[in-house]
């Protein structure tokens, strides 16, 4: 019996190779509460780790066979110059990075500085609230240095350091402290206000609003370096995303959940603007894989092309392989109306392809087309 396999994407919205490069400190973390185990990196990137090239989207969890390669978001779009401005982003290294760790200033600026101490991915899981909101009740708020001392366990790192609206105990890369801008408007990691005072503390009471049973955050832009992935200008975007999954002993724990919120904080209006996420997949064995796409489902999926994936080496799924695919569950102009169309599904080939269409993008208007 095949199983079902759907890494999903919630966004408003080729097989890889590896080769000893420079790659820039980075973070990463582990979303891994139900049958997945996937990565995502201070590069912008997901089910990828840059230093040793080899996929990490592990399915199910402990086989060592692998549904994902590599994922991550595109967005492209002309300022009011007509010039082409592209943030990508595929197997980071010094030469190839669009993304960098960090929020943006009221300027909608970032330094190389800044990108460094935002080098960070906060990780809280269901149980950690369960038990911080067991002790809140236990030791209460009214002598915080007492709640301060209960909570003192490492496993309340994540939840102490979180970067939400108005705290003053965010901590990124090496715990050194971070600050957000005091702008009303602007929203970040997202809490549960118990005070209902609009800032986040969590010694009164406050905690992480996530969603599923474990969820990643991060914070990344297009801004602080230069970009050296599609070699276009910075747009002055700024990226939230929220990585979770579910444990309910059904299909549900096949599915992680990514949901992008993109922010441009940047001087330019961008028109024809495209969001899309970009995959290599790589099924256990990559060079038997079978490309689809349902446009009803914006489902786009991988799936062996025999019975059998790949010749018995480790990590090819053997008999039974999985199905494994992206879809977008919410995009830009959705609403009460009904889902708006995927406006286009297309492949390209690792190297220099033949033909040139379907060759590597290597400048903006190849990742924008």
């Amino acid at each position: 019996m095949k199983k079902l396999l759907l890494c999903l994407a919630l966004t408003s919205l080729s097989a890889a190779g590896f080769s000893q490069r420079q790659i820039p400190p980075y973070q990463k973390a582990y979303l891994e509460a139900n049958n997945i185990r996937s990565s995502i990196n201070t590069f912008g990137s997901m089910w990828y780790d840059p230093t040793s090239g080899v996929a990490e989207c592990e399915y199910p969890k402990g086989s060592g066979n692998h549904a994902g390669f590599a994922s991550g978001l595109w967005v492209g779009g002309y300022d009011p110059q007509r010039n082409l401005k592209v943030a990508a982003i595929r197997y980071t290294d010094s030469a190839r990075q669009d993304y960098f760790p960090g929020i943006l200033d009221a300027n909608g600026q970032a330094t190389a500085a800044t990108a460094d101490a935002w080098r960070r991915v906060w990780n809280i899981r269901r149980t950690t609230i369960d038990s911080f909101q067991a002790i809140v009740r236990s030791v209460g708020t009214a002598n915080p240095s007492a709640l301060a001392a209960a909570l003192a366990a490492a496993n309340f790192d994540d939840l102490k350091a979180w970067p939400a609206k108005g705290s003053v105990t965010i901590k990124g890369n090496n715990n050194v402290a971070l600050s957000l801008p005091p702008i009303a408007t602007r929203d970040y990691a997202p809490f549960v206000d118990v005070d209902g005072d609009g800032k986040y503390n969590y010694l009164a009471g406050d905690y992480p609003k996530i969603k599923g049973d474990q969820m990643l955050w991060m914070a990344f832009n297009d801004v602080a370096r230069t970009k050296t992935q599609s070699v276009t200008g910075p747009i002055g975007l700024e990226f939230h995303l929220s990585a979770y999954a579910y444990v309910r002993g059904t299909i549900a724990d096949n599915i992680q959940f990514y949901e992008y919120k993109v922010h441009n904080y940047g001087p330019l209006v961008l028109d024809s603007t495209v969001v899309s996420v970009w995959s290599d997949i790589d099924l256990g064995y990559p060079y038997d894989d079978y490309i689809g796409f349902d446009s009803s489902r914006r489902l786009g999926y991988v799936y062996n092309a025999t019975p059998v994936d790949g010749n018995g080496a480790p990590g090819h799924y053997g008999a039974n392989p999985p199905i494994s695919g992206v879809t977008l569950l919410r995009t830009v102009g959705d609403g009460a109306s009904g889902r708006v169309p995927t406006g286009a599904f297309t492949y390209f080939t690792l190297g220099t392809g033949t033909p040139l269409e379907i060759a590597d993008p290597v400048i903006g208007s190849e990742f924008y087309n």
